[in-house]
């Protein structure tokens, strides 16, 4: 953009590339609220289905997206609730989609009774595993370091089991992330 050359919302068309998902959304809502481009002016394009990841969704275009029901939206979703914030709800535009999904979790018999997290083969068959414990060694901790600070070059193309000792894959820690 040259300086001093003022940008025209109204006529910019914004293209987002392979985003079903989160981050599409995110963009999506960025565009609208801080650059005030329009919304009709807004196209995601996605060839593929989604894959099968933590924030998946389903649908099209044409019939609107959901996020299935086995995506429980939890406390440690923070930015994920403050996205969904700022999105009005297409049922009530009084509301925000977040505050759609705090009353329905508000509703007694939407309320969830989760009793593990973790469940582990026990001397009697399975039992509820002691998820406070992750059973992290140094190295462990270590290892998840190294593999966070690194860059994409320096991991090349080793697997995941290249990158940890064999112990890391009986730790508590590693069930569950590998179940998420």
């Amino acid at each position: 953009m040259n300086a001093g050359h003022s940008r025209q919302p109204e006529l910019t068309n914004a293209y987002i590339l392979g985003g079903g998902g989160i981050a599409s959304l995110a963009a999506v809502a960025h565009l609208i609220h801080d650059a005030h481009i329009p919304p009709s002016q807004i196209h995601v394009l996605e060839s593929r289905p989604p894959p099968a990841r933590s924030l998946n969704r389903i649908g099209t275009a044409d019939t609107g997206y959901i996020m299935p029901g086995r995506q429980m939206l939890s406390f440690s979703y923070k930015c994920l609730d403050d996205l969904l914030s700022t999105i009005p709800s297409l049922s009530n535009p009084q509301k925000t989609i977040m505050q759609e999904i705090d009353e329905f979790n508000a509703m007694p018999r939407n309320k969830t009774h989760a009793n593990a997290r973790l469940v582990v083969r026990g001397a009697n068959g399975p039992q509820i595993g002691d998820a406070k414990h992750l059973q992290l060694g140094a190295r462990d901790r270590l290892d998840l370091v190294l593999i966070a600070i690194g860059s994409e070059k320096r991991l090349g193309t080793r697997r995941i089991k290249d990158c940890f000792r064999e112990g890391f894959f009986k730790t508590n820690f590693w069930f569950m992330w590998a179940t998420m």
